[in-house]
Parts: C-alpha cells; sequence; structure tokens
C-alpha cells in the first residue's frame, strides 16, 4: 500500500516545484486555506471559490460585495436544456476591509457570480 496523501500539500508543493511566476491557478475551494500563501510566495496568483466552510471570510467577502460599488460588471444570458440562465459576475476591490485580519497580505479582489435559471 502506498502512503497516505493529501490534496493541499500536493497543489503547494506543485506550484512550488512549477518554478513559473506571474500564473494564476483555479484550484478548487478546500484551498483557500495555505496554497494561498504558496502561490503568493512563488510569485503567482489564485482564484478559489469561498465557501462558508471559512465562514469569516465568506461573511467579509458577502459584506464586501454587498456594501462595495462593483469596480466592474459582466453580464450574460445563456439558453439550453430548455432553460435560460442569466450570469452577473461583479468585481470587488477590497482595499482596507481585510485590515488585521490573517486574509489581508492574500486577498486583493472579491468576485461575486450570479446565477439565476
Amino acid at each position: 500500500m502506498g502512503e497516505k496523501s493529501n490534496e493541499i500539500p500536493a497543489a503547494q508543493a506543485m506550484i512550488a516545484a512549477l518554478g513559473l511566476t506571474g500564473r494564476l491557478f483555479t484550484p478548487d475551494a478546500m484551498h483557500c486555506q495555505k496554497t494561498i500563501k504558496t502561490a503568493r510566495d512563488t510569485g503567482n496568483h489564485l482564484l478559489v471559490q469561498v465557501k462558508a466552510n471559512q465562514s469569516n471570510l465568506f461573511r467579509t467577502s458577502c459584506a464586501i460585495a454587498d456594501n462595495t460599488a462593483p469596480a466592474d460588471t459582466a453580464f450574460s444570458r445563456d439558453t439550453g436544456r430548455s432553460r435560460q440562465e442569466d450570469r452577473t459576475v461583479e468585481v470587488f476591490p477590497v482595499a482596507d476591509a481585510l485590515a488585521g485580519s490573517e486574509w489581508q497580505p492574500f486577498i486583493k479582489t472579491v468576485i461575486r457570480v450570479t446565477r439565476r435559471t
């Protein structure tokens, strides 16, 4: 039997081993932890989904989106499978909203995606 492994340290090791800088990695929500620091330390960026399991960050991100005017907005409409989906993407600068938190050095932008079917 092989050694047990975990996706989070494996992703961190992969980002570091690739030797890339200035890249955007898009892992799933479980990487909204230490992998963010690894990306920053190697000169890269992450785009990750924040879920309720990161409750303080989730609440703060929602508050930023609810109380700040978006810096940019995009809208799309897709029709397929007998339904229509409208998608709005809004981009919010974080500014000082995370000042003093553990997340401040890592997060510069909050993106909210709203879907209606």
